[in-house]
């Protein structure tokens, strides 16, 4: 449950293109996957930081990590689920 890495949707379109284009192989997760700088949220973390985080970062998904475990993942799907919520 550790995370080692995100595969992002952008990454798996590059790895076919790039199979497609270059008749190969598409390979591993871990020839595609980002493994440095991981940028994750946390349980407890204010929820429109993430959200303001992520629309920096133009990334549409964070991993949610406890205690160097993988616990799940936040959405833009979600976040805007939330923020409809605050105004009810």
């Amino acid at each position: 449950n550790n995370l080692v890495g995100i595969l992002s949707e952008l990454d798996c379109l590059r790895a076919v293109l790039g199979a497609v284009y270059n008749d190969s192989g598409v390979g591993k997760v871990q020839d595609y996957m980002a493994s440095e700088n991981l940028v994750v949220a946390h349980p407890n973390e204010d929820i429109v930081d993430v959200a303001q985080d992520m629309l920096r970062q133009n990334k549409r998904r964070r991993p949610v990590v406890e205690g160097g475990k993988l616990i799940g993942q936040i959405t833009c799907r979600q976040l805007l689920k939330a923020v409809r919520g605050f105004n009810s």
